[in-house]
């Protein structure tokens, strides 16, 4: 393929049809007509001797060459653009967007002084919020439909970045008047304990299931629900005890005005800390904004959590 006749706005097209996977929104976001996005697609179609997209239930489903060409095309035209744009961040007047995964914990504990941040130094940028409970966003980075990921991650593939926040460890949590504090705890009467969990996963797969399973312990899961408000509520009303983050039933638990009538116990054994990383492409290390964003965050971490 001979590049000095490639048109490189194709692979513009391209990359916002990754993101977006509908042509009208394409033309909306880049400033193009749907029959010219039409056309464009088809030009790529015909230079690389694939359908690239097909149209489905959920709008354009990329095929298998499309989803290969995703990462370097995202990671080519990022590099481009820092390239292009000025290497000094001027947060006053700046316009840029930001899409952040984020657990649930972490977005309660730093998005209102965050906001603040944002507020007085970059009331222009925008700043979404999204939960990291789809596994898939180590792909959503390597495409840019995510700038950042803030969560507990253990594992990390090529090619990313991270930055440590804080660490913390679990505890469970009970209502107050609950039979398990009238006697020691131990890895027995835990096993026993019929608990809900937290998250759209089963339990037995989250990160705390995982944890006490290292430990023999299988979690008896009756419940799940979707967010810690709602499984305070149960916890009240039952015997069923739940599993968290140590800072939010004990430096946070104000935050949680939910929480009032429940009481943290210890576990009978030590499981492994838990990292909460700020994780990020290689490719956007060095871009401006994006350092300035991870920077904000981070001191957010250190003055509030």
């Amino acid at each position: 393929m001979n590049l000095s006749r490639f048109d490189l706005n194709l692979l513009v097209v391209f990359d916002a049809l990754i993101q977006e996977r509908s042509v009208t929104k394409v033309g909306a976001r880049i400033g193009l007509s749907q029959p010219a996005v039409s056309h464009a697609l088809n030009k790529l179609r015909h230079l690389l001797k694939d359908e690239l997209f097909e149209r489905g239930d959920g709008g354009m489903r990329p095929t298998p060459r499309a989803l290969a060409l995703a990462g370097p095309v995202r990671q080519m035209l990022s590099q481009l653009q820092s390239a292009l744009v000025p290497q000094v961040f001027e947060p006053a007047t700046a316009t840029d967007a930001f899409n952040v995964a984020i657990y649930n914990y972490a977005s309660t504990m730093i998005m209102a002084p965050l906001a603040q941040r944002l507020r007085s130094a970059a009331p222009s940028v925008t700043l979404h919020m999204h939960t990291n409970d789809d596994l898939g966003f180590f792909d959503q980075l390597e495409t840019g439909a995510l700038d950042l990921v803030i969560g507990p991650v253990r594992e990390l593939p090529p090619g990313f970045l991270t930055e440590e926040l804080l660490v913390d460890t679990y505890c469970g949590l009970a209502r107050e008047d609950h039979p398990l504090f009238d006697a020691p705890l131990t890895p027995q009467v835990l096993r026993s304990l019929p608990c809900v969990g937290i998250g759209p996963r089963r339990a037995a797969a989250s990160a705390v299931g995982e944890a006490l399973g290292r430990k023999g312990v299988e979690l008896q899961t009756v419940m799940t629900v979707q967010h810690l408000f709602a499984a305070s509520a149960v916890l009240r009303h039952t015997d069923l005890v739940t599993f968290v983050l140590r800072r939010v039933a004990t430096r946070h638990a104000d935050i949680y005005s939910g929480l009032e009538g429940l009481r943290p116990f210890e576990l009978p054994f030590a499981l492994e800390p838990v990292p909460c990383l700020m994780i990020w492409h290689r490719y956007l290390t060095n871009q401006p904004a994006h350092a300035w964003l991870r920077h904000q965050i981070a001191e957010c971490f250190s003055e509030t959590v």
